[in-house]
């Protein structure tokens, strides 16, 4: 008996979120003219400013900085 009526609350609410997604779905904002999907699976979609030539450019920039920087401070304390 208990398990008929959650089938019954769960099936309203999945007719509900139907009725939301019909509603969402008017206004365009993809090329398909979706907000939400419930069907289908989980797409993650990571773009980065950063090529790989500029990391290295980077981080070889950060080392170099390091490197002046100690011998700055090295000649620093020779001249005292």
């Amino acid at each position: 008996m208990l398990i008929i009526e959650s089938y019954s609350e769960l099936d309203a609410i999945h007719s509900a979120l139907l009725g939301i997604l019909e509603v969402s779905n008017l206004s365009n904002l993809d090329d398909k003219g979706e907000l939400f999907d419930l069907v289908g699976s989980v797409e993650e979609s990571v773009s980065s400013n950063l090529t790989q030539k500029v990391e290295l450019k980077a981080i070889l920039a950060f080392i170099l900085g390091c490197l002046i920087g100690v011998v700055v401070v090295f000649i620093r304390r020779v001249v005292r």
